[in-house]
């Protein structure tokens, strides 16, 4: 099943472009990979990549309500994160095999001050081959907890 994520979400990337350029100015968002989670339909950027990965959201002032970036793994692992230059919290969605197996809630965005080797980081308990990063409070508006199923859209 992870496999056949990576190479929906690796197409996916491929035709992305052709999807916008055809939208242009249509003022619709058909063309962009979303994910549903019980209730909760999320636009997703996808972090795919080492640089993407690293990244991530760090140095944004918001996210949308609806928005979320989703880190996908060329292998299962279990993966470190930490929130450095982070302006808004967030919780953290652990998944594998499109299935919820891990949560970290409410993650506070540090002091500009506190130095990298004071920031907490935040590893899920199993492997995972992709993490979604939502706004703090996402995870409890929707109920979201392990063992919910995902589905990836990535749209036309």
């Amino acid at each position: 099943m992870r496999k056949g994520i990576l190479l929906a979400v690796g197409v996916g990337l491929l035709l992305l472009p052709l999807a916008c350029n055809d939208r242009q100015g249509a003022g619709t968002s058909s063309s962009t990979p979303s994910l549903v989670i019980r209730t909760a339909t999320v636009t997703v950027e996808i972090a795919d990549t080492p640089a993407l990965r690293t990244q991530g959201l760090s140095g944004r002032a918001s996210l949308g309500a609806a928005a979320g970036m989703l880190f996908v793994f060329d292998v299962d692992g279990r993966p470190s994160f930490w929130m450095k230059e982070m302006k808004f919290p967030l919780d953290f969605i652990w998944l594998r095999d499109a299935v919820v197996v891990g949560i970290h809630e409410n993650l506070p965005s540090p002091e500009a001050s506190t130095p990298d080797s004071a920031l907490p980081t935040y590893t899920p308990s199993i492997p995972v081959d992709s993490m979604l990063e939502v706004n703090a409070g996402f995870v409890k508006q929707y109920g979201i907890q392990a063992g919910d199923s995902v589905a990836l859209n990535l749209g036309r």
